[in-house]
């Protein structure tokens, strides 16, 4: 089978959503809930929250580099696919209701994206003919 280029470019682009994550934009907020004078369990729950979207992202990223490959990773796509639009939609929602403004929490932008990509890459591809 070939590459599937969709699904690659999902990765890749999950792969890199994983790296801004931990090192870009969201390395602060552990610390801030830590420090902000919340009880223990709540801190400690936004910990693991934050923790709980980097092991998404990664496995995530996984699943649609292994569908690049092989179409047989194609429903674990189809979940993080499925997954992220529910994601994007929750950014969009709280960014609207609570904050009066969907651009405050761009994140549903990425989401989006990495679902549109890769929809193309759900397209059955054609079987080899036999005959000539």
């Amino acid at each position: 089978m070939k590459l599937n280029l969709y699904f690659g470019t999902c990765a890749a682009i999950c792969g890199a959503t994983v790296f801004l994550h931990i090192f870009g934009g969201g390395p602060e907020f552990p610390d801030i809930a830590l420090t902000s004078g919340l009880d223990d369990k709540q801190s400690s729950m936004y910990v693991v929250l934050w923790h709980a979207v980097t092991l998404l992202l990664s496995v995530a990223t996984t699943a649609y580099a292994a569908a690049a490959y092989s179409s047989h990773f194609r429903p674990a796509a189809l979940f993080f696919s499925i997954q992220f639009l529910a994601i994007a939609a929750l950014f969009l929602i709280v960014g609207q209701t609570m904050l009066g403004d969907i651009w405050i929490l761009p994140q549903w932008i990425l989401f989006l994206a990495m679902v549109a990509i890769g929809l193309p890459g759900f397209r059955r591809q054609p079987r080899p003919s036999i005959h000539a």
